[in-house]
């Protein structure tokens, strides 16, 4: 926060795009309230006498920042990836499932519902491998690995920690299912990762990149946080397996840099001429 005000303020021109990442949504809103105000009370100073754009990655961006700021223009430009080799699963209908979650380990992120998720299927005779990639809350990482044991389900859990590049796309495109049952995401790059490498996704309602899950039909969005809708979305999802995979494939195009960044040079080019 306080880097976007340093570069605000030694920024020389007029003309400024600024994209929050999600500061100002609704949900957002609620953690680090006194450094968000204070972020806040300095923005809304420096915007007295420049021109300041908006770019978000996603419509559930929008209604907050033209609540807080209803003379500023708002734009969704989306966020890009950078697409790698396809490695093409097929899926046997067999009782063995491979589940991913990746990103930071956060207790908004909902894991737990994950795990619970792998219980039922367990109890139901398939084989779960369910992978955790990523680092965060200490605390919750071992609240998570306690919560593990306590379901018995040691043999089904593997927490992978940080992973980098080709060893992180190997877990990822060799996975048949990411899921991300989050609070709140602007817009989750690990989604469109797990897109991009042919990974159907389970998401929820809160995930905003769950229109794009929807209209594509690379995956399934769950309305409400429960673990019996988790279970009941890989079941489903796993019956019509390769027509989602082959979704992902048809359309990971558009969450490419290369597409997304078109985008990005129309509004700059755009607004730019509006101020000239």
């Amino acid at each position: 926060l306080f880097s976007t005000i340093y570069s605000l303020l030694f920024y020389k021109g007029d003309c400024i795009f600024l994209m929050p990442h999600g500061t100002f949504e609704f949900y957002q809103q609620k953690k680090h309230k006194i450094r968000k105000l204070v972020f806040s009370l300095f923005l809304n100073v420096i915007l007295r006498s420049r021109d300041i754009h908006f770019l978000v990655a996603s419509e559930a961006e929008v209604p907050s920042l033209k609540t807080k700021f209803p003379k500023n223009s708002v734009t969704v430009v989306g966020i890009g990836v950078y697409l790698q080799k396809l490695i093409v699963k097929e899926y046997q209908n067999e009782n063995r499932i491979k589940l991913i979650f990746m990103g930071r380990i956060a207790e908004k992120k909902r894991i737990d519902l994950c795990m619970q998720a792998v219980k039922t299927l367990k109890l139901m005779g398939y084989q779960i491998c369910f992978e955790i990639v990523g680092t965060g809350n200490e605390l919750l990482l071992q609240f998570l690995k306690n919560l593990v044991r306590e379901l018995e389900i040691e043999d089904s859990v593997q927490f992978l920690g940080h992973l980098e590049n080709e060893e992180l796309y190997r877990v990822l495109a060799l996975s048949h299912i990411f899921i991300l049952p989050s609070e709140n995401e602007n817009f989750a790059i690990a989604v469109a990762e797990s897109i991009g490498a042919s990974v159907p996704v389970i998401v929820s309602k809160n995930v905003a990149l769950h229109n794009f899950v929807n209209e594509y039909k690379v995956g399934i969005t769950i309305d409400n946080l429960e673990s019996n809708l988790i279970v009941n979305a890989i079941l489903d999802l796993l019956n019509n397996y390769n027509q989602y995979r082959d979704n992902c494939i048809q359309n990971r195009s558009l969450l490419d840099w290369s597409s997304v960044i078109v985008q990005w040079v129309e509004v700059l080019v755009k607004e730019n001429k509006a101020v000239s």
